[in-house]
């Protein structure tokens, strides 16, 4: 559907290029005939004086005519490029909403953070983690550490936050629907 779009703004494009090649023309056919005219006149040459008059006339009337089709292809060729910007925006913003919905799924399952230290410290238990034998910690120090990781969860879910823009959930499951029932 975009490629028609396009096409068709590619199309109204060469239209344009065309009336005004034509404008053109007839614009120097005009200053011809009126040179002539001012001539027939010179000459005292009433009957083609008044030929090239009614020729000019004519003209002018083409022109008045195609410069108004020329109007009117710009003015259809500006919506359909709008509507074809549009379009793009909105499949752009679609790809967005996926990957946010995908986001807020995993971001919302649990407080990853905590989740990742979690495993991090079965793992040292457990010996795969700790290569090197450290000095034991004592318990100010683990006091330390955990207010260490709760404020880094807090500044972390912060960030998150402020990147991420916030969307009440009835439209990101909103949206999510739309967006499986389409795939389907």
């Amino acid at each position: 559907m975009s490629k028609d779009i396009w096409e068709a703004i590619f199309s109204l494009k060469l239209l344009e290029k065309k009336i005004s090649r034509a404008l053109k023309g007839i614009k120097n056919e005009e200053k011809n005939l009126y040179r002539k005219l001012v001539n027939a006149v010179i000459n005292n040459d009433r009957g083609i004086a008044r030929d090239y008059a009614r020729q000019i006339i004519r003209l002018k009337k083409k022109r008045r005519e195609l410069e108004r089709y020329l109007s009117k292809v710009k003015m259809t060729r500006i919506d359909l490029e709008s509507a074809a910007i549009t379009k793009d925006i909105h499949t752009a913003l679609r790809s967005t909403v996926k990957a946010i919905v995908k986001l807020g799924k995993m971001i919302h399952t649990e407080n990853i953070i905590s989740d990742l230290e979690r495993m991090k410290d079965v793992l040292n238990e457990i010996g795969i983690l700790s290569e090197e034998i450290e000095e034991p910690i004592t318990i100010r120090e683990e006091e330390e550490i955990e207010e260490l990781i709760n404020k880094a969860e807090l500044t972390a879910e912060e960030e998150i936050s402020r990147e991420l823009p916030e969307i009440p959930d009835e439209e990101i499951e909103k949206e999510a629907e739309e967006i499986e029932h389409e795939e389907e």
